[in-house]
């Protein structure tokens, strides 16, 4: 691939995957709205546990709506009874982003594909209407 239609395609995904996990928020916060706070300490817990470390912010669905919930993120952590976290805050190696990436890489492969084919069908259209024209 061309250094810049790279640059073009990492901006896109990037886009992309900043979209779509702000869409994961905005949901979570409609869906947990009611939750009460000893439930988002148990959502807490529970991504604690998948994670097998205490979770960074930006590990989890649901961090914004936590982090207002509660005041700081340390608070949250210490009403759950979670340590602090120990990994350094690389957002880029998370989990979530990572799994973010590759879905929205395969998003974006399909979008491409589709419009590659109407592309070529659009074409192929045009050329039979010239064929019918030339008949004529």
């Amino acid at each position: 691939m061309h250094p810049d239609r790279k640059h073009i395609y990492e901006a896109v995904i990037k886009r992309m995957v900043t979209e779509s996990l702000a869409e994961k928020e905005k949901q979570f916060a409609v869906e947990h709205a009611e939750d009460t706070d000893g439930q988002l300490i148990a959502y807490l817990r529970k991504c604690t546990m998948e994670l097998q470390h205490s979770p960074h912010p930006k590990e989890i669905v649901g961090w914004q709506y936590i982090l207002e919930r509660f005041g700081t993120w340390e608070g949250a952590l210490r009403r759950a009874r979670i340590p602090r976290p120990y990994t350094p805050n690389t957002p880029s190696k998370f989990q979530l982003v990572v799994d973010e990436i590759a879905l929205q890489q395969e998003i974006y492969r399909k979008k491409k594909a589709e419009k590659k084919q109407l592309s070529n069908q659009r074409r192929q259209q045009q050329e039979n209407k010239k064929k019918t024209k030339s008949t004529v």
